[in-house]
C-alpha cells in the first residue's frame, strides 16, 4: 500500500518552489528597467562634481564660480538666479571648467559677453539680494547633455 500523504507533501513542495521561481522572474522583469534607468542617470559624474558660487558683481553683472576637486569633465554650468519664488531665470553657460578652477561669467570691461551663455547676465540684471546657485552640465555616454542638481547652497549677492 502506498503512502499518499508523502506523495502530496512532495508535490506541494515542488509547487511552492515553482511558484517562488516564477515570482522572482516576474519581479526581475518589472524591476530591471527601473534599475537600468537609474544606472544611466548616475553614469555621469554628477555625484562627484563640486561647484559653488563664490561671488557676484551687481555693478557689472558678473558671477564667479569655483569648482572643487573631484568629478569628471563638465560641458558647462547652469546659473539659477532667483529674486523671489515665482521668478527663477537661468543662464546656461558653456565653459568646460577644470577641476579647482575659478571662472567669472558675465561681461568684460568693454561690455562684451565673453562666455557662451544662452541668456546673458546683463539681460537678467543681477541686483542685491538675488540668490544665485549653480548646477553642472555633463555629457552622458550617449552624447546627451544632463543638467545636474544645483549645489543647494545659493550665494546671496550683496
Amino acid at each position: 500500500m502506498l503512502n499518499k500523504k508523502a506523495i502530496s507533501a512532495v508535490v506541494t513542495t515542488v509547487l511552492i518552489i515553482l511558484i517562488s521561481i516564477a515570482a522572482v522572474i516576474i519581479l526581475w522583469v518589472v524591476i530591471r528597467p527601473m534599475i537600468e534607468q537609474t544606472g544611466n542617470a548616475l553614469t555621469g559624474s554628477c555625484l562627484d562634481v563640486q561647484l559653488e558660487v563664490t561671488g557676484c558683481d551687481t555693478t557689472n553683472n558678473r558671477v564667479t564660480v569655483r569648482r572643487g576637486a573631484g568629478g569628471g569633465d563638465i560641458a558647462g554650468v547652469t546659473l539659477l538666479i532667483q529674486k523671489d519664488i515665482d521668478d527663477v531665470p537661468t543662464a546656461k553657460c558653456i565653459h568646460s571648467q577644470e577641476v579647482l578652477e575659478t571662472h567669472t561669467f558675465g561681461t568684460t570691461a568693454t561690455g562684451k559677453d565673453y562666455t557662451d551663455c544662452t541668456q546673458t547676465l546683463a539681460t537678467i540684471g543681477i541686483t542685491t539680494d538675488y540668490e544665485i546657485d549653480v548646477a553642472a552640465i555633463i555629457t552622458l555616454e550617449n552624447g546627451e547633455e544632463q543638467v545636474c542638481n544645483p549645489s543647494g547652497t545659493p550665494y546671496t549677492c550683496s
